[in-house]
């Protein structure tokens, strides 16, 4: 399916019949067809119920763990700052700073790996090479991946018609309704300092893996969710050009109240009274004239 043939559609809130997570609001995931807030709890969080656990967790004593402690398949199975090993399925330590590496994954939050060794991000300057879109670049620039080389973000001509083969750039993305690229997000330092400070807080609170982070009551929501609102409100699009902010802000910022028009009063504005006469004397008109028609059938059919 080419990406005009997609259209926006606003997201379900709890309750609603599913079939993806990705139809649920950012709280949300879809399981048995419903959206549902489930799975954000991590490796040794308290729990009052066994789905808040994130799977393959489960509800042990109160907390949410393993079944099988003597090894993993995931790193939800690991407690903080540990990451389940490929080669031997066993939650390992993440690397630190100049660490040899093979993949980001194996490096500690706030890290990433570039020429298999653990380097902090958002530090690579312009021209130099890069192998994540996301970190490895100062967050000015973006991580070009036909060069995989750190690029300045330069937006793609708005004469570009994305759905006839003209391919958006790495930072963006086809725009489901005008079929132009549009960009994902903002290149600034302002962003670059919410994701460093975002990366510490998930550090300070000892964050794990879980399978919702956006879950109200996660790690990252519950201990963090102010600086990730900020951060996907100020520097994350979505696809059809919206912030995200309405999705994962709840709580946090208070969404933008539409201006009233002519004709739809404002929800704090008091009922128009006189628009309710109005319609009163209309209904009273309404029954006179039924009454008056009334009496005239029946005269007729009295004197017939």
């Amino acid at each position: 399916m080419s990406p005009g043939s997609f259209t926006c559609q606003p997201k379900k809130n709890e309750g609603a019949r599913c079939s993806s997570d990705n139809e649920c609001k950012t709280s949300l995931m879809c399981v048995s067809g419903l959206c549902q807030e489930l799975y954000y709890l991590g490796y040794g969080e308290s729990s009052s119920k066994s789905t808040y656990c994130s799977p393959p967790l489960t509800l042990q004593s109160g907390k949410c763990l393993p079944v099988n402690s003597a090894s993993c398949n995931s790193d939800i199975e690991c407690p903080f700052n540990h990451y389940c090993s490929s080669t031997n399925s066993q939650c390992t330590p993440y690397a630190n700073v100049a660490d040899e590496c093979f993949e980001d994954k194996l490096c500690a939050i706030g890290l990433s790996c570039l020429d298999n060794a653990c380097s902090e991000d958002y530090t690579v300057p312009l021209n130099s090479n890069c192998y994540n879109q996301n970190s490895n670049c100062n967050a000015t620039l973006y991580c070009e991946s036909s060069s995989n080389t750190c690029k300045t973000a330069t937006p793609t001509p708005g004469s570009n018609n994305c759905v006839s083969g003209n391919k958006c750039q790495d930072f963006e993305v086809c725009d489901c309704s005008t079929t132009k690229c549009r960009s994902t997000q903002s290149f600034s330092s302002e962003c670059q300092s919410l994701l460093i400070a975002l990366d510490k807080c998930l550090v300070d609170n000892k964050c794990t893996s879980v399978a919702n982070q956006f879950g109200s009551q996660s790690c990252l929501m519950k201990d963090c969710g102010k600086l990730k609102c900020q951060y996907m409100s100020k520097c994350q699009f979505g696809s059809c050009g919206q912030s995200y902010s309405p999705f994962v802000c709840s709580g946090y910022l208070q969404p933008d109240t539409p201006t009233p028009t002519a004709t739809t009063p404002s929800p704090t504005t008091p009922p128009n009274n006189s628009d309710s006469d109005v319609s009163s004397v209309d209904t009273l008109h309404s029954i006179s004239n039924l009454l008056l028609l009334y009496l005239v059938i029946l005269q007729f059919v009295l004197f017939v």
